[in-house]
């Protein structure tokens, strides 16, 4: 399913309280240049369940450029709430963004963030 950047805030809660349990990169290369894809799994609450968790897979292509930091001593893969938006590169996601009190925004320093061109999620059984 691919779905507006509206719909996977409403549906998926901004996939607050979610879990990473499964992150991949692959890369290719032609003559156009690298591209990259990422697949996340990840255990979401969803609207369209009632409010209820289930696991969906998030597959990011054309990667334009990812930060992921997993530090020794802290989670990266538990997620409070994401930001995602529009950019001039594409679309970014924010797993670990700033809270203002006022607004989300994106942060230099997040453990994971990803800009991309296309954003399919699969639901899995």
């Amino acid at each position: 399913m691919i779905y507006s950047i509206d719909k996977i805030k409403e549906t998926y809660y901004n996939f607050a309280d979610a879990l990473i349990n499964n992150f991949t990169y692959d890369s290719s290369s032609s003559k156009a240049g690298v591209k990259g894809k990422i697949t996340i799994i990840i255990n979401c609450m969803s609207e369209e369940n009632n409010g209820e968790f289930e696991t969906l897979k998030l597959i990011f292509e054309d990667v334009i450029e990812f930060r992921f930091v997993d530090h020794y001593n802290t989670c990266s893969t538990v997620i409070d709430e994401v930001y995602i938006d529009k950019n001039n590169k594409g679309f970014l996601i924010d797993f670990f963004p700033t809270d203002t009190g006022d607004k989300i925004i994106t942060s230099a320093n997040s453990d994971l963030s990803i800009t991309f061109k296309k954003l399919t999620i699969f639901k899995k059984e």
